[in-house]
Formats: C-alpha cells, sequence, structure tokens
C-alpha cells in the first residue's frame, strides 16, 4: 500500500509530499537486535526498506541512541528517512532523550536528522513538569496551539511531583529544528521540534498542581 507523507506549514500549506510504501502485514515479530540491523543497513543503502518504519519503532532502548548517532552521521535531514525518524521522534522522544542522557548531543542529531522547517517566527506552547522547569530544563517538543500544550500541562504533567506548567514563549523560525505533518502522528496537536537555544521572553501562563485545581497568572 502506498502512503503520503505530506510536509505542513503552519499556515496549513503543503510545502513537501513523499510517496513510500507501507510494510506488507507480517506474521512474524521483528525482534529488536534486528531491527537495528535492519535500520543500519538502510541507511547505509540509502533508501528505506518496506519493513524500515517498523524496524524502527522496534529497536530497543540499549540500541536507540547509536540507531540515531548513525542516522545524523549520514545526514538524513533532507532525504526519504527523515519524515519517519520525525514519526519516531513523536511517537518516543522520551525514551531517545533518555538515551542520550545528553540534551547537546541529541539537539546536533536532531538537527542532522529531522525534515526541516520552513515558515516563520513562531509563538509556542509547551506543557512542563514544573519541577523540571524550575530546574531549568526546558524541552524540544513545542506546540503552536495552546490547547494541545495546555492537554498535556494539566493532565500528564500533573501526575509528577510538583505537577504541571503551561509555558508560552516564542521562536525564531532558524530556531524550529523541525515542524509538524501527517508524519506526527496526530496533526491537530501542531507539535514542532524546537532548538531551546533559540526560545525566548518564556512565560508561566498557569500552573497545575498535583490533582487538579489550576492557578492562571
Amino acid at each position: 500500500m502506498l502512503i503520503k507523507v505530506n510536509f505542513i506549514s503552519p499556515s496549513g500549506e503543503i510545502t513537501k509530499s513523499i510517496d513510500f510504501n507501507a510494510p506488507k502485514t507480517r506474521e512474524k515479530i521483528l525482534k529488536p537486535h534486528k531491527a537495528f540491523k535492519i535500520v543500519r543497513n538502510d541507511i547505509l543503502a540509502g533508501k528505506p526498506s518496506t519493513i524500515f518504519i517498523e524496524a524502527l519503532a522496534t529497536i530497543s532502548h540499549k540500541h536507540l541512541k547509536r540507531a540515531w548517532i548513525i542516522a545524523s552521521e549520514h545526514n538524513l535531514r533532507n532525504t526519504d528517512f527523515s519524515c519517519l525518524f520525525r514519526t519516531e521522534w513523536t511517537t518516543r522522544s522520551h525514551l531517545i532523550r533518555e538515551a542520550f542522557a545528553d540534551d547537546n548531543l541529541l539537539k546536533a542529531v536532531l538537527w542532522n536528522v529531522l525534515p526541516p522547517y520552513r515558515g516563520n517566527d513562531l509563538i509556542i506552547w509547551r506543557g512542563e513538569q514544573t519541577a523540571r522547569f524550575n530546574a531549568g530544563i526546558i524541552g524540544f517538543n513545542w506546540s503552536t496551539d495552546k490547547n494541545s500544550a495546555d492537554i498535556f500541562a494539566s493532565g500528564l504533567c500533573t501526575t509528577y511531583s510538583g505537577g504541571g506548567i503551561l509555558l508560552k514563549a516564542k521562536v525564531s523560525a532558524k530556531g524550529v529544528i523541525s515542524g509538524y505533518g501527517n508524519h506526527t502522528i496526530d496533526p491537530s496537536e501542531k507539535g514542532i521540534v524546537v532548538d531551546p537555544e533559540h526560545i525566548i521572553e518564556i512565560e508561566e501562563i498557569a500552573i497545575y498542581p498535583e490533582g487538579g485545581i489550576d492557578e492562571h497568572n
């Protein structure tokens, strides 16, 4: 089956489209160690195979960092691989970031791997854990949609110690690593990947304590 992947600007304009074949349903379950070899070999060959998507999603935590570094070393940013890695980032960014344990190295890798953003400066939003924000830790994943960010701030983030916080900020176009499209699983979230060094004027919009009642600023 042929799948079309669109790259969409914040205004909703499709800036690029690519087609690739989706993997056929298989009875055998792909093993993590074989998945890593498939990803590595496909990158070296310069073309994603029909099971590349499955392989990338199956790579174990042990090999996540190595797979992304290999992708970075081959500068996949403007290739057919990039949107597939973009989907994987959306799905497992927390695990990938954990595997790297080095935001500076991860940032360099993301710039080399994810599909580029083509657009204007943006107002961005993020739902963050309050404790992480107070510790000066700024994440890569933001949204151009306030409501989407607020869902994370008031929901998932409140399950952590210290609760959640809704952030608003600005980022220049040159600081956006990758935009959004249907390769990001749910385009309605309008999730983008941002270089934290380019984020300015961060505002605390709402605080959500553990359990629930919000405190709007």
